[in-house]
């Protein structure tokens, strides 16, 4: 059985994350949004042509190209887009992505 020291218990009772008191107050000069704009996405696609699922929003185009073949490779009968805006990079319902 572990035991805990007395510091231990001080330090979890004033935990800073454990407070009403909003953010900023507590001495962080921000607050965190969720980002929303991406360079890339990778979307699934249903046979009808809608899209099904968004797979992934990405910033980096090795990034986005690594998980769009990697998502071509563990689901193979679905259909992929990796785009960069409107602009489609690869389609796996036109090529196929190199096995390896």
């Amino acid at each position: 059985m572990q035991s805990y020291s007395r510091e231990d218990a001080e330090l979890n009772t004033q935990n800073p994350c454990k407070t009403s008191a909003p953010a900023c107050a507590r001495g962080f000069p921000f607050m965190t949004t969720t980002k929303t704009d991406f360079a890339y996405c990778i979307d699934r696609w249903d046979p009808s042509g809608n899209v099904v699922h968004r797979v992934a929003d990405l910033d980096e185009l090795a990034v986005a190209v690594a998980t769009y073949e990697a998502a071509c490779k563990r689901w193979p009968g679905n259909c992929f887009t990796l785009r960069q805006g409107s602009r489609v990079i690869a389609d796996s319902r036109q090529t196929q992505p190199a096995k390896r």
